[in-house]
């Protein structure tokens, strides 16, 4: 990971602390100027007119606000043109990228005010999943696979406070997307990691650990169970390694009556591709 990383909603912060950045979007939109001018004039920043005029009718997308005093010590200022282009990706993207770029700039705080849901109810199925995109692209941005390095150090802490209204609402979602994003970053590990580490048995250790008091069934059938159920394809490729294959069964039922069943197929490949 990039960060010691941690994620939280308030309703407003009063005060800033030093090493913080303020984050703030504007709707590219007939009233643009006027909030700019008006979010400018009660932070007390100094900022070029071109650069304005330009943020507001022109061409430029963003504005970077280094202050003098601190506390934040960091504006920045981020246009958003709601058209056939844009999508719900545009949060998780923009805070994936915003994070890993922001360890050179040694911030120990993050502070987003969040849009309001509303000026993007067309793009997002709901308030709770719109959160969540914000909440994930931090996640997504924080994830490095530093297995095998051995210059690695202690991350530094981050804490994002994310400021809205909807506090609540947005830590329910800021929970979702952490367990979410806990099993991408799990699979990204899986997939990050050599062959010659991750054999089929090291495969299925692994999940059934990451499994352990989860509510979640993990069956693993060795050689012996696939030659008894006549699994031939699978003996076939795994035939030509040292390391026996494995087959790995997740099964979970929901405390409720289920309305439907779903089985998904997919294969663990750590040997050949076929």
């Amino acid at each position: 990971m990039i960060f010691n990383l941690k994620v939280e909603a308030k309703e407003k912060t009063s005060s800033y602390k030093s090493n913080s950045a303020f984050v703030k979007f504007f709707i590219d939109d007939k009233n643009i100027l006027k909030n700019l001018k008006s979010f400018i004039k009660i932070n007390k920043l100094s900022i070029n007119p071109i650069q304005i005029d330009e943020f507001a009718s022109g061409e430029g997308k963003s504005i970077r606000v280094y202050t003098s005093t601190g506390k934040p010590d960091l504006f920045y200022l981020e246009k958003i043109k709601i058209d056939e282009k844009f999508n719900s990706d545009y949060f998780r993207n923009y805070f994936a990228g915003f994070v890993k770029n922001l360890k050179p700039k040694k911030m120990k705080f993050v502070h987003v005010e969040v849009p309001e849901f509303i000026d993007f109810k067309n793009q997002f199925k709901s308030e709770d999943y719109f959160y969540q995109t914000i909440a994930e692209g931090f996640y997504l941005g924080n994830y490095t696979f530093e297995n095998y390095k051995s210059d690695t150090k202690k991350p530094e802490e981050l804490n994002v406070l994310l400021q809205n209204k909807n506090h609540k609402i947005i830590s329910k979602a800021i929970n979702v997307a952490n367990q979410l994003i806990n099993a991408v970053s799990f699979t990204k590990d899986l997939v990050n990691e050599p062959a010659i580490t991750l054999t089929p048995k090291e495969f299925a250790d692994r999940t059934k650990k990451k499994f352990q008091n989860s509510g979640v069934k993990v069956t693993i059938f060795n050689k012996s169970e696939l030659l008894k159920r006549k699994m031939g394809a699978i003996l076939a490729v795994g035939g030509a390694s040292e390391n026996e294959p494995k087959m790995i069964i997740l099964n979970y039922r929901p405390k409720v009556k289920a309305k439907r069943k779903i089985a998904l197929v997919g294969k663990g490949v750590t040997y050949d591709t076929g």
